[in-house]
């Protein structure tokens, strides 16, 4: 296991303060989330952040949730994986293959407005996150298809679905490990943007997971 950038720690040490608030506050514990952007790296990291009861929310409620938000969100597609049994830190991508009991498809809601002090104080605040929706159809861990993102019928931009899932587990698995914590069985874990396209009110976003599952959102004028 590499040996995690102090400058990662400290920026999750600040991160973990605010999930505490939220878990004293009554919100209970749902997961993780996955940065692989440029934006959010700490030297040669991946960044990892946090999910909550707090910000997890039907497609209704990720439209709601941009009446909070006046950055620069942005709406992304993503596979979610849930662990059916605890995931030792020291596991490799064919462990994390066995430990994943279902996937999920995810919109998660991201202000990308600039922060001072990145790219920790982006980790610091959780990586973007503002909200999460998850379909309630389960998909593949692999599968060769495209994930399409369409803003008021028109296709805004399609990726092929991710191939090193385990892998990206694989490194945040060692990163939580350095703050004394794990994945853990029920763990939803959002695994980083397969598209990522820019919403304003009133839009109307459509995902489709291939032909597995198709995600609409209807955002408030």
């Amino acid at each position: 296991m590499s040996v995690v950038d102090p400058r990662l720690l400290a920026a999750l040490q600040r991160q973990w303060q605010s999930r505490d608030a939220a878990l004293g506050r009554g919100a209970r514990r749902v997961g993780w989330k996955l940065g692989m952007g440029r934006r959010e790296r700490i030297g040669e990291h991946i960044a990892v952040g946090h999910l909550t009861t707090a910000t997890v929310v039907d497609l209704a409620g990720l439209c709601d949730a941009m009446s909070d938000c006046d950055g620069e969100l942005h709406v992304d597609a993503e596979l979610c994986v849930e662990f059916g049994s605890d995931l030792d830190p020291r596991a490799d991508a064919t462990a994390v293959c066995a430990a994943v009991w279902q996937c999920w498809p995810a919109l998660e809601l991201v202000d990308l407005a600039p922060r001072v002090g990145e790219p920790e104080s982006i980790v610091a605040g959780n990586v973007f996150h503002r909200a999460v929706a998850f379909g309630q159809m389960t998909i593949p861990l692999f599968c060769a298809e495209n994930v399409t993102v369409s803003i008021n019928g028109r296709e805004q931009d399609q990726a092929q679905w991710p191939e090193d899932v385990a892998e990206r587990i694989v490194c945040a698995a060692g990163i939580l490990s350095a703050m004394n914590e794990r994945f853990r069985a029920g763990d939803r874990v959002i695994t980083g943007a397969i598209v990522q396209v820019p919403m304003a009110a009133g839009d109307v976003v459509r995902a489709d997971f291939g032909e597995h599952a198709t995600l609409d959102c209807r955002t408030s004028a």
